[in-house]
């Protein structure tokens, strides 16, 4: 069976770059983008990502808009909003699958990521 395939958008280098590696050392295929409309180009190109990780705040289109974009071309991939904020409003929250504040701790990332692509894989038949 193929590593699911997670997309990570974020605008800063650094926290792309450790998100990337802490998923890829987990067996996950993962693509990246440095702001939403890359991202969202390679989301409409891929029909293999299972989960999109993004974070809220970047510039042109934030984590919310671009969860907008991306449920109404694929409802069934699960999103992950990550923010440096510790809370969302609630009609964020509404937009995206999960949300994950970007100073917790890895494991809960992981625990996270696992959750919603267990969702991802039944919403498919995949499991």
């Amino acid at each position: 069976m193929a590593a699911p395939v997670i997309l990570c958008i974020d605008d800063d280098p650094f926290r792309l770059t450790t998100l990337s590696e802490v998923l890829s050392a987990q067996g996950y295929s993962v693509l990246t983008a440095p702001e939403a409309k890359s991202g969202l180009e390679l989301f409409l190109a891929h029909d293999n990502i299972e989960l999109v990780v993004t974070d809220y705040y970047m510039p042109g289109k934030n984590g919310a808009m671009l969860a907008l974009d991306m449920k109404h071309a694929k409802p069934w991939v699960q999103i992950l909003l990550i923010s440096g904020t510790l809370t969302m409003p609630e009609f964020v929250i509404a937009l995206v699958d999960g949300f994950h504040p970007s100073g917790d701790e890895t494991e809960q990332l992981l625990a996270k990521v696992k959750e919603l692509l267990h969702k991802s894989q039944k919403a498919t038949g995949a499991a």
